[in-house]
């Protein structure tokens, strides 16, 4: 509501992101969405008219059965609002979903992947050409409106997530870092505040063993073998560990990865056979010290990753 957008304005809140993910409730729909497409667009125009002027929209591509056309009215309708950053989703199911379960059963059938990648390069053309930065396989920003918490992601750095459900990710050093994850079920997430929970058991492979094996913003949140407060998992990410997600998400943006960055903890050996590989399929391109995805490496991102 436009009382609900100001709120959140006058709180300090600078910038907000939209899940309208489709401008058709047909679509909406088959994605269990409970907001219809002109709900999705009057929340836009209610966020701008608080004072918002840093805004960003989601949309998802390769619903089953969306058709080209779909994906070019919503794309235009929403350029029309003009989001200072818009993300762009091809659709996946993940195991042991509900779409993972009707897709099983014959009740859902995917996009041809074909047609999947003509959505995407279509999407990505046009958007190009209203004046965004393809910043990221799935990001496009107008000029100096990057998402900050993105880029962190992608750059390997240190980020907290607050509430149900959220991720943190903080690390010493290029050889050791800690992600945790917030109870997922918000009564459980505020009866963790409350102090009424029950704390949550370290899982063995979290390579956790005794506090002294946290950094010092989580001592008080780790007990013993126990999770206290709000945390329901954490784990231990070693050097290797750290470099290869590195590798991973640096591949899915502009500006690649800086090898020297990498020194210290790379396997170079490994580096250099999957950097050889992304060269030859025409994935990557290696300009003095940085390496780079191509436009085919973007639309190819989770094939490139594999190769590290």
């Amino acid at each position: 509501t436009s009382t609900w957008a100001s709120e959140i304005y006058e709180l300090g809140i600078n910038r907000c992101s939209l899940g309208v993910q489709s401008t058709h409730d047909r679509l909406l729909k088959t994605l269990g969405r409970d907001h219809s497409g002109q709900e999705g667009l009057r929340a836009f125009e209610c966020l701008r008219s608080a004072g918002f002027t840093n805004l960003s929209v989601d949309l998802i591509l390769a619903i089953p059965g969306q058709t080209l056309g779909e994906l070019r009215e919503a794309v235009h309708r929403l350029l029309e609002l003009r989001p200072e950053h818009l993300s762009l989703y091809s659709m996946s199911i993940a195991p042991r979903t509900v779409f993972f379960k009707k897709r099983a059963r014959g009740r859902l059938t995917t996009l041809d992947e074909d047609l999947e990648a003509q959505m995407l390069q279509w999407a990505w053309s046009i958007l190009e050409e209203q004046g965004f930065v393809h910043d990221e396989v799935s990001n496009f920003s107008r000029p100096n409106s990057f998402s900050q918490h993105n880029r962190l992601y992608w750059q390997g750095g240190a980020y907290l997530g607050i509430g149900p459900g959220a991720h943190s990710f903080l690390h010493q050093d290029s050889s050791r870092g800690w992600r945790w994850e917030n109870r997922r079920r918000v009564e459980h997430y505020l009866q963790a505040w409350l102090g009424q929970a029950t704390p949550a058991v370290i899982p063995a492979n979290a390579g956790i063993q005794r506090t002294s094996d946290v950094p010092t913003c989580l001592d008080s949140r780790v007990r013993g073998n126990d999770l206290q407060k709000d945390i329901q998992y954490i784990e231990e990410l070693n050097g290797e560990q750290l470099w290869r997600e590195r590798f991973m998400c640096g591949l899915r943006t502009q500006e690649g990865v800086l090898l020297p960055e990498l020194g210290s903890v790379a396997p170079f050996a490994q580096m250099e056979s999957g950097m050889r590989r992304a060269i030859l399929s025409g994935w990557a391109t290696r300009i003095e010290n940085r390496l780079r995805p191509t436009p085919q490496g973007m639309l190819m991102a989770d094939s490139l990753a594999e190769l590290f």
